[in-house]
């Protein structure tokens, strides 16, 4: 997929086409997150790598060196770091996050 491209929903039998997880949709996201976890299992620990059973991955970004992306926080989101990636001890050498939530007045 291209860097910033949209791909359709996996048909896996997902219980839910939730993109994000605003607070007046929790409990039917809940729901239907127990619905997937009793159907599929819980997913392994790590990072999620483009689409599992649960959950579909509708956008990707390429890392690029300074840039910001921003989106509400609502949004379900996952870095996208290879599971066998080695991520360097040196922190001049890695790369720098910094997850924060902003609030409009």
């Amino acid at each position: 997929m291209p860097s910033g491209g949209v791909e359709g929903a996996a048909d896996g039998g997902i219980s839910s086409a939730f993109p994000s997880w605003p607070w007046r949709r929790h409990g039917p996201c809940l729901e239907a997150l127990q619905t997937d976890f009793a159907r599929h299992g819980e997913p392994a620990a790590g990072y999620i790598e483009g689409d599992t059973a649960i959950f579909s991955r509708i956008a990707y970004f390429t890392p690029t060196y300074n840039r910001t992306l921003i989106y509400r926080s609502s949004l379900l989101h996952c870095a996208s770091v290879a599971g066998d990636a080695a991520l360097p001890a040196d922190v001049h050498a890695g790369r720098l996050t910094i997850a924060t939530f902003l609030s409009a007045r």
